[in-house]
């Protein structure tokens, strides 16, 4: 089992500037690396979670950055 501090949940991503859309299209479903029973959850859900080093090295492709900065630009 991977120590829970070398991973990164959704809720976590969220808070680095990742959304849903994102979290989809740049770690899908296939690159989980843990889960874990969800510690709030009723129903027993499983969280996701990804490495961080395997994050970092997503979050410095031009491809993320350019989707973070349409994310991040002001509406009009």
């Amino acid at each position: 089992m991977i120590p829970r501090e070398q991973l990164y949940s959704v809720v976590e991503l969220k808070t680095r500037g990742w959304t849903r859309g994102m979290i989809t299209w740049f770690l899908p479903d296939s690159t989980v690396d843990d889960s874990r029973l969800h510690p709030r959850s009723r129903r027993r859900r499983e969280s996701k979670l990804w490495l961080r080093t395997r994050v970092h090295v997503v979050e410095e492709t031009e491809a993320f950055k350019a989707a973070r900065e349409r994310h991040q630009r002001p509406r009009d």
